[in-house]
């Protein structure tokens, strides 16, 4: 609370309100700071747990993982991670106290019309091409690519708007799954890969005018602007809603439909986990040994058999860092193999990471149980490393 006198004499008083959601930020540690492939629902569950704040609607069903520093990160930043890792935007219902995680917030078909000389003030219009990509190479924790989940390349591209090779490379520890990293990737690329057309406009609110009633509008709604002396007419999102108590016919509302580039997409980004360099990494010593684990297409059998040519194995519904495994039971005298071919990138060493239960063997005079790999070179020559498990 503020309050004094102006410069003509009058009394002023200024009051600032947090939002009730602020009290977030000093809410105690968090109870859980790690999450292997979880649906999004499932964290934001954890982060709320003890709050008095509950999940409300979740829109986005696919499964990423996470890790946060509990001692340094609150509640509230955590929830903006969520939001920033699985994508879509957060709505905090206070009335409620439930915060949800949707593709977007506000209406999504147009619920009013911004006309020029109507309640349309003013209009911008600028277009800018500088840091549009076209090509974009994304790496995550350890070096990680997106090779194994793009049929062996390890960049992604889009044309639609210039057929220039415009290369740039983004990198976030926070991903360890090449399929949840090429994800991540393609939302970034859709943006990035056109021209950063903005349009900033100041209009009056007249929906609080009786003629005007039905244009009712909130944070996020999507309305109608239209100019046509600038041949403008598009679709276009409320941002920012200055309300006047006392002068409600007085409200500004500013809205935007800013495209975002490269760098305001890699700000949103863990800072002590992402940079911007430029797109070739194959000298960076953190490239040379890459997991051929993470090159195996469905390696956790969470597709049941896609990718693997199956020769006597079964899905079991349990698995060590996903929901299921694959299992082979053992049987005299019959051969049961699970393979699968892949292309890894072209460096000098590699690691084979794998992880094996096994539960009463008793093998037969020539029984082999183990991992067989065949590495096959340009020249047409091959060679097989066996590892036993017996």
């Amino acid at each position: 609370v503020r309050s004094g006198r102006d410069e003509d004499g009058k009394r002023f008083i200024e009051v600032h309100c947090e939002a009730e959601w602020y009290d977030l930020m000093f809410a105690d540690p968090l109870p859980v700071s790690q999450w292997q492939d979880a649906l999004a629902s499932t964290v934001l569950g954890d982060i709320l747990k003890g709050t008095g704040w509950q999940v409300g609607t979740v829109e986005i069903t696919a499964r990423r993982n996470l890790q946060l520093d509990e001692k340094l990160m609150n509640r509230l930043q955590a929830l903006r991670q969520v939001a920033e890792v699985w994508g879509g935007e957060l709505q905090f219902d206070t009335a409620k106290r439930t915060v949800s995680l949707l593709q977007q917030v506000g209406r999504k078909t147009p619920v009013a019309a911004f006309v020029y000389r109507k309640n349309l003030r003013n209009i911008q219009r600028e277009v800018d091409t500088l840091n549009l990509i076209t090509r974009l190479y994304p790496y995550g924790a350890k070096g990680l690519t997106i090779e194994a989940a793009n049929n062996g390349v390890p960049y992604l591209e889009d044309f639609r708007y210039t057929t220039r090779i415009r290369a740039a490379a983004i990198k976030d520890d926070r991903f360890t799954n090449p399929w949840h990293l090429k994800e991540k990737a393609q939302e970034i690329l859709a943006q990035v890969s056109k021209p950063r057309v903005s349009y900033t406009m100041r209009a009056a609110d007249l929906s609080a005018l009786a003629e005007l009633q039905h244009e009712d509008l909130g944070l996020g709604d999507v309305v109608r602007v239209y100019d046509q002396e600038l041949d403008i007419d598009i679709e276009t999102r409320i941002l920012r809603w200055q309300y006047s108590v006392d002068r409600p016919w007085d409200t500004e509302l500013e809205l935007s439909s800013t495209q975002p580039g490269l760098e305001d997409l890699i700000s949103k980004l863990d800072d002590t986990a992402t940079g911007l360099e430029q797109a070739d990494y194959v000298g960076r010593s953190e490239l040379q040994e890459i997991m051929i684990f993470n090159y195996l297409i469905n390696s956790r059998a969470d597709q049941g058999f896609a990718g693997w040519v199956n020769n006597g194995w079964v899905v079991d519904n349990q698995g060590y860092s996903g929901p299921a495994s694959f299992r082979c039971d053992g049987q005299y005298g019959v051969s049961k193999v699970l393979s699968q071919q892949v292309w890894p990138a072209h460096r000098d060493a590699y690691t084979l990471s794998f992880r094996v239960a096994t539960q009463d063997l008793r093998p037969g005079p020539a029984a082999r149980v183990g991992v067989e790999v065949v590495i096959r070179y340009k020249d047409g020559t091959s060679e097989t490393k066996f590892l036993s498990l017996l």
